[in-house]
């Protein structure tokens, strides 16, 4: 069982109050604990619940900065839609979770 402690943990920023549909930007990493996940930009993790289809292409981003959308599946998993590699022009301008 994958443990969740501090996992929902965000900033005010907006982050902390993702619904349904959200974007969340951070640096990608992966551990044999959790698998693949982000650790958010305001602080917290979202573990990332990865289509198979998507799997190299996530393997191929690991510990970047990125922006992934997706929808949340959990108390701290998104289930991935889209990820693409941040940039600080993008970060900037990304959308906030809400």
């Amino acid at each position: 069982m994958k443990s969740r402690a501090g996992a929902d943990r965000h900033s005010a920023t907006g982050e902390r109050n993702i619904s349904r549909h959200g974007t969340v930007t951070g640096k990608l990493r992966w551990s044999s604990r959790f698998d693949f996940y982000v650790e958010a930009d305001s602080g917290g993790y979202w573990m990332l619940d990865v289509p198979p289809p998507m799997a190299a292409e996530v393997d191929a981003l690991i510990y970047t900065r990125v922006i992934v959308t997706g929808i949340r599946s959990g108390f701290a998993d998104l289930h991935l839609l889209r990820i693409e590699e941040s940039s600080a022009r993008a970060a900037k301008f990304s959308r906030k979770c809400t």
